[in-house]
């Protein structure tokens, strides 16, 4: 996989309805619109890394495990879109200022919806 493969994979995301709010200025396609152009500037070659869970992740989302291996696809100063190749899924996770990513703690297809958290 590269960037190119990384942005056909959210335009097939972006295909299919996203759960993103609007909670921008202006209305909602033109905030959907604007925001799935920023995530795909900010496509990455990917990219694996290991993003560790914190106890609330691990006791209230589907991440039970202490790490995961996953693949980073877009970054943004310290934000961090991963996609799981195993479950199709896509998850925000957050690196701290000594370097750690964590998960933020959910998984869907909808990449938009992780990306803006």
């Amino acid at each position: 996989m590269d960037r190119s493969d990384v942005i056909e994979l959210l335009k097939e995301s972006f295909a299919h309805p996203t759960s993103t709010p609007n909670i921008g200025e202006g209305g909602r396609d033109e905030y959907i619109s604007k925001n799935q152009e920023y995530l795909i500037e900010h496509a990455i070659e990917p990219v694996a890394v290991e993003v560790y869970t914190t106890e609330w992740t691990r006791e209230f989302t589907e991440f039970t495990a202490d790490s995961y291996e996953m693949l980073c696809i877009a970054k943004s100063e310290n934000d961090e879109l991963l996609y799981d190749e195993k479950n199709k899924t896509f998850s925000l996770a957050i690196r701290n200022d000594k370097g750690t990513l964590y998960l933020v703690g959910y998984a869907s297809s909808d990449a938009l919806a992780e990306w803006l958290g």
